[in-house]
Formats: C-alpha cells, sequence, structure tokens
C-alpha cells in the first residue's frame, strides 16, 4: 500500500491496481473508491432500521481504468500483435459476390487447418 498525496481521489479513499509492463512504467488500471459527494448531491437517501433518513455511501469501480487505456497497454506490450484470447472470433471472411464463394471456403478451410476459427459470410 502506498499514501499519495495530491493524487485526485477527490470522493473518499480509494484502492488502486497498479500494473506495471514490459517497458517498466506503471499504470493505474483497476480503482475501487468510496463516494461521499454524490449520493448528496442527488439527495440519494434510505431509511434505516429506527426509521431515520440517512445517506447512503456510494461504490465507484473501474476494472480497468480506461478501456483506451487497456487497449493502449495491450497494443504496446504485444507490439500490435495481439493473442487470439482477446476475440473470439478473430477471423470473418465475407463474399462479395457468388464467384468469389468457392475461393473464400477453400480460404475458411486453409485457416481452420492452421487451427484459426473463422466465419465465413456468403452473398446468397
Amino acid at each position: 500500500m502506498q499514501y499519495q498525496p495530491g493524487e485526485g481521489a477527490f470522493y473518499g479513499p480509494k484502492v488502486e491496481l497498479m500494473l506495471k509492463e514490459h517497458q517498466n512504467r506503471q499504470w493505474q488500471c483497476g480503482t475501487i473508491q468510496l463516494d461521499f459527494n454524490m449520493p448528496a448531491r442527488f439527495d440519494l437517501a434510505y431509511v434505516d432500521e429506527a426509521g431515520e433518513r440517512q445517506t447512503p455511501v456510494m461504490l465507484h469501480q473501474a476494472i480497468y481504468g480506461s478501456l483506451e487505456r487497456w487497449i493502449g497497454i495491450l497494443l504496446e506490450t504485444y507490439q500490435g500483435k495481439l493473442p487470439t484470447w482477446i476475440h473470439p472470433q478473430p477471423v470473418a471472411i465475407a463474399s462479395i459476390n457468388e464467384q468469389a464463394t468457392p475461393y473464400c471456403h477453400m480460404l475458411q478451410a486453409r485457416l481452420a487447418s492452421l487451427g484459426i476459427d473463422a466465419i465465413l459470410m456468403t452473398k446468397t
């Protein structure tokens, strides 16, 4: 745990996940933070066991930080050659006309022989 004076946690206490990538840079990715401010600003309330009106505390959670940051880290780490686990359907083949369909089938079979799943969309 590291205390970070001057950081932008304006709502309340925050826990953040810092990732170190292949160039040894650290990036803030996941966070979870208490927010005492927003519930009051929106006049949110609940009634407690004693029948008293109480202002709740909100939790903010960001699993990856920003999606753009996460994609940037992946692109830099893998030098643009993203692993197949990132996309469950890595290749889509679209036939532009009926004459191209046999070639598209051959291409799909060739990719399958290499262990690459490909979806084929043909013009019918």
